[in-house]
Order: C-alpha cells, then sequence, then structure tokens
C-alpha cells in the first residue's frame, strides 16, 4: 500500500467512526478541501419519522404476515416494502415482494389458526425501530414471541426486515 493508499484508507476508517465533521473542520483548517479527501457531510434526505417506521412495523405484523387474503396482502406489500426490500428470519433469506409474500403465506399456512399480536409498543428513530411479537391462537397464551427490526428507506417503506424468534414456548 502505498502513501496515498494508506492516507485514503486511514481517512475512511476515521470517518466510519463517526468523526466526518471533525475532520472536515481540520483538513479545512490546513487547506485541503472536502472534494479532495472524499468526505461524505451527509444526504440533503432525512429518515422517516419515528410514527412512520412504527407504522409501518405495525402495518407488517398485521397486514402482511396476519393477512389470510392474498390479494390483500400482495397490494400492502407492495405499497409498504422497497422492491428490493429484504426480510430475514430463522428460516432464511427473502429478497423482493414475491419472496416476502411467499415466506407470509408459508407461515399462514403452517400455523392457520395463530395470529400476531404486539406485546409491547414499537420503538424506533433515525429509520430504524423494533417491535415486540406475540404469535399463537387468539384465545390463547402466545406459543412465540420475537422481535422485528425493520429499517426504513427515506422515501418511508421497508428496506430491511430481521425477525428473532425466541423460545417457542408449550
Amino acid at each position: 500500500m502505498n502513501r496515498s493508499e494508506e492516507t485514503n484508507f486511514g481517512r475512511r476508517a476515521f470517518l466510519r467512526n463517526g468523526s466526518a465533521m471533525l475532520l472536515a473542520a481540520v483538513l479545512g483548517a490546513i487547506g485541503v478541501s472536502g472534494s479532495e479527501t472524499n468526505i461524505h457531510r451527509g444526504s440533503q434526505s432525512m429518515p422517516p419519522d419515528a410514527n412512520v417506521v412504527k407504522d409501518l412495523m405495525k402495518q407488517n405484523l398485521l397486514g402482511v404476515f396476519s393477512e389470510h387474503d392474498a390479494e390483500k396482502r400482495r397490494s400492502l406489500i407492495a405499497k409498504i416494502w422497497d422492491r428490493k426490500g429484504i426480510f430475514i428470519d430463522p428460516h432464511g433469506r427473502y429478497v423482493r415482494h414475491t419472496a416476502i409474500n411467499d415466506a407470509a403465506e408459508q407461515l399462514q399456512r403452517r400455523f392457520p389458526d395463530f395470529a400476531f399480536s404486539e406485546l409491547a409498543d414499537a420503538d424506533a428513530y433515525s429509520g430504524v425501530g423494533r417491535l415486540r411479537w406475540g404469535f399463537g391462537p387468539p384465545s390463547e397464551p402466545r406459543k412465540i414471541t420475537g422481535i422485528d427490526v425493520l429499517v426504513a428507506s427515506d422515501d418511508g417503506r421497508i428496506t430491511a426486515l430481521y425477525t428473532f424468534v425466541d423460545a417457542v414456548m408449550g
């Protein structure tokens, strides 16, 4: 690695640690412009509001993964999921709308009498949220619990959903 590559490598590592503004100020003070250092000063767009992310999580849990009507489910997936969205759970990785719909449909076929419920209020900030959920027959204690971690795009669509399942009860 030559000196220039070492310098660029060092700058990238420094930026990953969240110190871009300090680096920009230091480099500016010594006469080096941001364009010479490839400093990313942030985008013009903002992540979706926390309430948007919370709503996406609820719509996905109750309107996608709990929806038995295939047409309604596909319509909601098209509305709230990014077209390149990815869903990951202990059973696999599902990319794009068709695969996400298939994952929801497989779950409903496997547990036809189960329903999802929220176990706690959703929590969200900076376009990322988490939601604790339960899954089981509606009139009984939940048989399965877990947490969804959702990442939303700047335009308010789901780009990634990671589902973690707790131990199965009973």
